[in-house]
């Protein structure tokens, strides 16, 4: 849906015209349309712009997570930006990961998006989406998994502190965080599907746990990982964006704001 040259898909439509559509900027028909090539055994790959994604949400929901059809779908622009409030990027998480049978998967670098994207074509079971990375992420990392049928937790290990740092967070905030404390890191890999065995392996080991996330915080990961460890002891700071619409306040005043700099998680880190 919309523009090509978003996505890159210039060379594919020049090269594979018989494997390309183009629905123009028609998101309701552009998932439509992948669900019932899904339906008739096709493998349709959507690219999708996180910030009119709405505009899609009743066939994202009842075409394709009802049915629970494998379409794979790459969305970009998801994250926190300086643009206006009608260009954000920040609640396709919490649209797409609270529908059931959707898994959605989000890498820290190109070598895992590979992975991820090679594994969700791959699979016939069920809607995986895709977080394509809006910030610099590194293109030399290694992908650890071929398999995400069953999330598993990327863990560097360091002592009382964790941080869950999902997809661009890793790099973004996540590493910087972790050094200043001497904390374990660990990305996710799932903005919504939970890898208990390690949360409550974590729980055990750390007195308290932060996640980060390149997204809305109502309704987002980090509540996910609270909801689990409530009964634990263990305390856990969840980061991301206020549920407020921003208009072209530059991206360094919203993460100042939402108190999402290293300086700013460590002093509150150490306070708790």
């Amino acid at each position: 849906a919309a523009i090509p040259g978003v996505f890159g898909l210039d060379e594919i439509k020049n090269n594979y015209p018989e494997n390309y559509h183009d629905v123009g900027i028609a998101e309701q028909e552009s998932v439509a349309f992948a669900a019932g090539m899904a339906k008739e055994g096709a493998v349709p790959v959507l690219f999708e712009n996180s910030t009119f994604l709405q505009r899609a949400f009743d066939q994202l929901s009842h075409d394709v997570a009802a049915n629970d059809l494998p379409v794979v779908m790459m969305v970009a622009g998801g994250g926190m930006s300086g643009t206006s409030k009608t260009h954000l990027g920040i609640f396709d998480q919490v649209m797409i990961s609270n529908l059931p049978n959707w898994i959605y998967l989000a890498p820290t670098n190109l070598a895992e998006e590979k992975a991820m994207m090679e594994w969700a074509i791959k699979q016939k079971k069920h809607p995986v989406a895709i977080k394509m990375p809006t910030k610099r992420v590194p293109e030399n990392g290694e992908s650890i998994a071929s398999d995400y049928s069953e999330i598993k937790y990327q863990i560097k290990p360091g002592k009382d502190v964790a941080i869950l740092a999902l997809g661009d967070m890793c790099d973004m905030l996540g590493k910087g965080v972790a050094d200043k404390l001497g904390a374990t890191l660990v990305n996710p890999v799932s903005a919504n599907i939970l890898d208990k065995d390690a949360l409550d392996k974590l729980a055990d080991k750390n007195k308290v746990i932060v996640t980060l996330e390149d997204n809305v915080l109502d309704g987002g990961f980090g509540e996910k990982v609270a909801s689990y460890l409530g009964d634990k002891d263990v305390k856990v700071l969840n980061y991301g964006q206020k549920r407020v619409y921003t208009d072209q306040v530059p991206l360094k005043e919203i993460l100042k704001d939402n108190r999402m700099t290293v300086d700013q998680i460590v002093k509150n880190v150490k306070n708790a």
